[in-house]
This record gives structure tokens, sequence and C-alpha cells, in this order.
């Protein structure tokens, strides 16, 4: 069971599996989290949930273009940014809907999966980590354990525990 915060509220699942939302002060349009046993929630302008089987349902404020078009498969993780959605298959493979999709490399498989507004970073299979934005982005070397994609950074923490961060231009290519 996963909880999440965003840029347009927070949303988690209660212990009979609810999912309770609470919108931002900004904005008064968000809709209501659906019924039914919900494990894990991503939050960001909208909101998507995974239920038991794996299936997403999204939903959210109106700016949330393009998350109601949710794909008919199943996925072990999933991730929110401004603009798109992101579920990771069990063998990897990343598949992104709504209007700003994720252009993660067809090939690539992934661990672990974070979206935000300007793209998204994930650790592949290997350990070893990649972000794209306008396309894939460098990031610094080593082999690790989790990432989360800001609003224009990134920050994963190695296998040793130690914490890389780097920001990201508007190109989307890392500056620092």
């Amino acid at each position: 069971t996963a909880f999440d915060v965003g840029l347009t509220g927070a949303c988690g699942p209660s212990a009979d599996g609810r999912v309770g939302g609470i919108p931002n002060a900004y904005e008064s349009d968000w809709e209501e989290p659906p019924d039914g046993e919900l494990l894990t929630v991503a939050v960001d302008i909208g909101a998507c949930a995974l239920d038991a089987e794996g299936y997403a349902t999204c939903w959210g404020a109106p700016e949330a273009k393009g998350l109601d078009e949710v794909p008919d498969a199943v996925f072990e993780q999933i991730s929110v940014g401004q603009g798109r959605a992101c579920g990771l298959d069990a063998e990897g493979a990343a598949t992104c809907w709504g209007e700003i999709a994720f252009p993660a490399p067809a090939d690539a498989r992934f661990r672990s999966i974070s979206s935000n507004s300007f793209g998204g970073c994930g650790i592949l299979l290997d350990g070893t980590a990649l972000c794209c934005d306008t396309g894939p982005s460098e990031v610094p070397a080593g082999i690790y354990a989790s990432i989360v994609h800001g609003w224009t950074n990134a920050c994963a923490i190695t296998v040793d525990g130690r914490m890389e961060c780097w920001v990201f231009d508007l190109g989307g290519f890392p500056s620092g």
C-alpha cells in the first residue's frame, strides 16, 4: 500500500483499500477518487492508482489531459507527472499515456520509474539510471536503489546509501 503527494493534492488508500484525497487550496474542481480497493496511488496534477490485479484507474484535476486514456494492461508500478502517467509491467517495460508521454526507448526495461512535469527517470534492470525528457539525458554514473524525478531535477539513492542529485536545464539535459 502506497500514498503520494503531488502538485494538486495528496492521496492514499486507507486500511480497507478505499482511496482518500486532499486537494490543495488551488484545486476547487478536483475529481473524487473512484470507489473500490486501490493499493498504490501516484499524484501530480492528476492521480492514478493500481487495483489488486494491477489495472490502473486515473482521476483528478481537469488540467490532467489524457490521463483518463488508461491502457488495458496490468502494471506492477505506476507514476504520475504533469500531463502523463506511466506504468511498469512485470518485465519492466514502461507504458505511458497522457498529454506528454515519457519518451523512454522502447527496448528499455526498468526496476522503477518516476514521472514529473518535464519528463521521467527510471532505474534500469542493471541498476543504472536513465532520464528521458526531450530525449535521453545523462545522469551521474552509479548503481541505484531508488530514484525520484522532481519538477526540473532528479535525485537517486545509490545501493551503498549515497544520494546523488542533478538539475535539468529547460532543454531536458542535466546542467549540474
